[in-house]
């Protein structure tokens, strides 16, 4: 049964986006960057249509979070952080952390945390609208609370990490009952290899062709995404500095960069072959991106998305734009073409 609530629609005059970044990590850094660019001038294509009321220049961020001693210290210097913050450096605040944190994680060996009521305190502070919970994938409880301090101070909720938030009911009916909205979980890019194959497939399909086989092959960086490959915790570190140990440097220079690739990036490979009674046909696709900067695109999208769903009355788990800018859903996986029309369709009513 669908947590949304539907009301009268109602207009508004206020178009600033106030964000709340919870962790500050690679995906944060990427969005801070970005917003940074376009305060600058930069303009960016999204899927969602940039128009005055709702446009991408109008997010503020007003607020940064973190455990980690050296990520509140790389929020301080960053100068993108510091100008979209005014130089207000108090916003960038310590934050709570409820879970043990693994041994293989070596960037929690320093930590400063705050109790809750500091948190809520300094939530009181900001003013923010939205909160993006960007926080480590070990630490669900820490994600629990998070949600019930934003809904307790009236904040709408991204979900950035692979904890179950948006699609936890129990949740989900917290910001409903709070007239806010949820929206989750994982946030990705706008397309991957496999969408790739299925766009390919519609066009060859009217050609008579048809996919008779498909090989592919997924590398992930960083520990995030190799979690989202196995289900049983392995150590991404040992695997890390093995790979390592066996790569010349010199000799692996000129074709990967691996370091950077093994904590941020994501190479596919897909191989399809296609039947049809002229010939068969075989395509091979190769892909690698940095899957922080397409995420934090798609963070503009839904960013401005979740603020106009809300101001016209859509509070609790917001389906649509679930189903367009994150990974797991509870239905089954649309394509890339689906997402697209069916977010677009959605925001078409409010834009």
């Amino acid at each position: 049964m669908s947590v949304i609530s539907r009301i009268k629609k109602y207009d508004i005059s206020l178009i600033a986006m106030k964000v709340l970044i919870i962790g500050f990590g690679a995906l944060a850094r990427s969005l801070v960057n970005l917003l940074c660019e376009i305060k600058n001038g930069l303009k960016v294509s999204t899927v969602l249509p940039d128009n005055e009321k709702y446009s991408a220049r109008n997010i503020e961020i007003v607020g940064i979070i973190d455990v980690r001693e050296k990520a509140l210290r790389d929020a301080t210097q960053n100068s993108c952080v510091r100008d979209l913050l005014n130089n207000d450096t108090e916003r960038i605040h310590p934050g709570i952390l409820l879970d043990k944190v693994p041994a293989r994680l070596h960037g929690f060996n320093q930590l400063l945390t705050a109790n809750i009521n500091d948190v809520s305190g300094f939530l009181d502070e900001i003013n923010a609208e939205i909160g993006i919970l960007s926080i480590n994938s070990f630490a669900e409880k820490t994600a629990i609370e998070y949600s019930n301090l934003l809904a307790e101070h009236k904040i709408n909720l991204i979900n950035a990490t692979p904890i179950k938030i948006a699609w936890n009911n129990q949740v989900a009916e917290l910001f409903k009952n709070n007239c806010l909205g949820v929206v989750g979980d994982y946030v990705r890019g706008y397309i991957t290899s496999i969408d790739l194959v299925l766009i390919l497939n519609d066009i060859l399909r009217d050609l008579g062709f048809e996919i008779s086989s498909l090989y592919a092959l997924d590398r992930f960086g960083g520990a995030e995404g190799f979690l989202l490959m196995h289900e049983k915790k392995m150590y991404i570190e040992s695997m890390r500095d093995l790979l390592l140990s066996l790569l010349n440097p010199l000799e692996a220079s000129y074709t990967v960069d691996w370091k950077n690739f093994l904590k941020n990036e994501k190479m596919s490979s897909i191989t399809t072959e296609f039947k049809a009674p002229m010939g068969d046909l075989e395509l091979y696709l190769s892909m690698k991106i940095n899957d922080q900067i397409f995420a934090s695109l798609t963070l503009l999208d839904v960013i401005r998305a979740l603020k106009a769903a809300v101001d016209n009355g859509y509070f609790g788990r917001i389906e649509e734009i679930c189903q367009y800018g994150f990974l797991f859903t509870k239905t089954y996986e649309k394509s890339f073409l689906d997402r697209i029309a069916s977010f677009r369709k959605f925001m078409a009513r409010f834009l």
